[in-house]
């Protein structure tokens, strides 16, 4: 008897873990963008006043499309923001949603007034508009650009307001099915055709990203959100959208009361992996990694840039990040991502057949030269 009720305590315990681990999982795929962003939340909470973004817990995914419509109408509505012309306030949601006078679109993402956009889904002047937010008419009072991805952090003064979650925008594929509110119309379920659209194979900054994503024809300039209504990304053009991670190190250097900042080392690159039939005389034989090159202008490592510091100069692949590869599946500026202006990390690269490293510290991309 004892024996079986070992063995009765051992499956169970087994069980337990198994179905805790399947929890853990869906947990860091749901939250996995928000982590950096926390260290908001904890700066901010002051006594009672608990400042939050993206509060909204998660939950298991959707079983069935009216399911998924519901969590998007459920968390997408209240935080939806659309950018009018002067007027009053008004409880109906048809004098606020659908308007033909409607000039832009974005989403609450801090219950404090912080406002998402992006460039394409915004007047040339917000500051000359009024936010909409759940039948409430709000000044806009700030306007912050990112020159990097063209996404915008805007400001109203309210408190309350219902905010919109932070979804693992990097681990989307195609196939998946995405939804649209723009400014002008009604909720849009289209799919995500690709989560890896090359958008050129020029030598570009090692900042910028490289890739973004191939929607369907139809979806309208606004916010994108997923099956279970989180936030995934903006709609950058036609057919073309930028994914919410790429935005990460703007909001969280924004929101806590900075200026946008993104980790840059100052050099112009080339994707090895993304450009067909690149010359192995140019890569010296390696297939992935960023290839240091000049640009038009014959610049390839820009001066006092963290780049030049570390001895860095044209022909030279950069192959690692403190260990974390160079490749197709995360590009250079993706990785740069998870550092903040002043880290350090150890860079390996390839010159003349010969691997090396370096020590690296991270400048500010708004503070560099391009």
């Amino acid at each position: 008897m004892k024996d079986r009720s070992s063995k009765f305590a051992f499956w169970g315990t087994a069980l337990l873990l198994a179905i805790l681990a399947g929890a853990l999982a869906g947990i860091i795929a749901t939250v996995y963008t928000n982590q950096s962003i926390e260290r908001y939340i904890q700066s901010l909470a002051d006594g009672d006043s608990f400042i939050s973004i993206s509060q909204v817990k998660p939950r298991p995914l959707p079983g069935t499309y009216e399911e998924a419509l519901d969590r998007v109408q459920e968390t997408g509505w209240p935080a939806f923001v659309s950018f009018l012309p002067a007027s009053t306030d008004s409880a109906r949601v048809n004098d606020w949603l659908g308007k033909e006078d409607a000039v832009g679109s974005g989403i609450v993402i801090t219950n404090d007034g912080w406002i998402l956009s992006h460039t394409s889904s915004l007047p040339n002047n917000p500051l000359a508009s009024e936010a909409w937010i759940a039948g409430k008419r709000y000044e806009v009072v700030t306007v912050i650009e990112d020159d990097l991805t063209d996404y915008v952090l805007l400001r109203v003064e309210a408190q309350g307001l219902q905010s919109i979650a932070f979804a693992a925008s990097e681990e989307m594929s195609g196939g998946e099915i995405i939804f649209n509110i723009p400014a002008l119309q009604e909720l849009i379920s289209a799919n995500l055709e690709s989560a890896s659209l090359h958008d050129s194979g020029f030598v570009l900054p090692a900042e910028e990203f490289i890739y973004s994503w191939k929607i369907s024809k139809g979806i309208l300039q606004g916010p994108l959100l997923n099956s279970n209504g989180e936030l995934i990304g903006f709609v950058a053009e036609a057919e073309r959208a930028v994914p919410i991670h790429h935005a990460v190190d703007f909001v969280q250097s924004v929101v806590r009361g900075g200026e946008p900042q993104h980790a840059a080392i100052g050099a112009y690159t080339t994707d090895i992996s993304s450009v067909i039939n690149i010359s192995s005389d140019l890569t010296s034989g390696v297939r992935v990694g960023a290839l240091i090159e000049s640009n038009v202008r014959g610049v390839a490592v820009l001066r006092n840039s963290p780049a030049a510091t570390a001895g860095l100069e044209a022909g030279d692949v950069i192959l690692s990040l403190d260990g974390t590869l160079v490749s197709g599946e995360k590009t250079l500026a993706e990785i740069l991502t998870e550092y903040e202006v002043g880290d350090r990390a150890e860079l390996h690269y390839w010159r003349n057949g010969e691997e090396k490293s370096v020590e690296i510290v991270f400048s500010n991309f708004a503070d560099l030269v391009y």
